[in-house]
């Protein structure tokens, strides 16, 4: 064995940690960086080298995955999704829990757990195919960069979204103001991410907004929707 073999480097350890711990490695941290700073470079190299960049990136839809899967565990750590739940008509709560004959509390535990579990799921399932859609018509593209694209624009929306998300949580009564932000945060998706790809002209843009708006509100009203009555159902019917 080589001394390079029995030492390795201390960047590719703490990687290796990190990556065992949190499913973040070095590339899914570049990712993150070029997604914030560099995003039509990044979407370049998706686009022409493959889906990790020649090496350089983390799988579109793994990543996409792993920043849910890291925004559910912080949920987790300050409360869960629960809170959510007390904006909820006034005794549809109590309703549910004494229909399934347990307390509030535990009621909203038991559906949090089964929300969790869900919401990330259906609302892939439901975004993914207006987002296909538009893009390959957009585009042209192959199915295979179209899928890129879309599962890249669906994790930099997770990540430019993700302090609203915790807002939404921590304050749900504020869940209306933040409500606003999605179409914000989509225009400053289509301007970093999808100029000469998605739209040529500022009126191409427009229309690009005002059609991705109405898709994505269509899908994701639905998606969280069931997200809840999954919770409820789940909460009451099931262990």
């Amino acid at each position: 064995m080589s001394e390079d073999e029995a030492s390795p480097a201390p960047r590719k350890v703490v990687h290796d940690l990190a990556e065992d711990a949190t499913g973040f490695g070095l590339a899914e941290l570049r990712t993150t960086r070029d997604m914030i700073v560099r995003p039509a470079a990044l979407m370049a190299a998706l686009d022409d080298v493959g889906d990790t960049g020649g090496g350089r990136y983390a799988r579109p839809f793994r990543y996409y995955l792993t920043l849910n899967g890291l925004y559910l565990l912080v949920i987790a750590m300050v409360g869960g999704f629960g809170r959510a739940f007390a904006v909820a008509p006034e005794g549809i709560v109590e309703t549910w829990a004494a229909r399934a004959g347990k307390s509030v509390d535990a009621f909203t535990a038991d559906a949090d757990q089964w929300y969790a579990l869900t919401i990330v799921p259906l609302v892939a399932f439901f975004l993914f195919w207006p987002l296909y859609f538009w893009f390959r018509r957009w585009s042209g593209s192959t199915p295979r960069i179209v899928s890129r694209q879309v599962w890249t624009f669906m994790g930099a929306w997770t990540l430019y979204a993700l302090p609203f998300g915790f807002i939404n949580i921590l304050r749900p009564d504020w869940a209306g103001v933040t409500g606003f932000v999605a179409p914000i945060l989509w225009l400053i998706l289509l301007l970093r991410f999808g100029r000469a790809r998605w739209w040529t002209s500022v009126l191409g843009l427009i229309g690009a907004l005002l059609v991705l708006s109405l898709s994505l509100l269509a899908f994701q009203i639905p998606a969280a929707l069931m997200a809840f009555g999954v919770a409820a159902l789940g909460a009451v019917y099931g262990p």
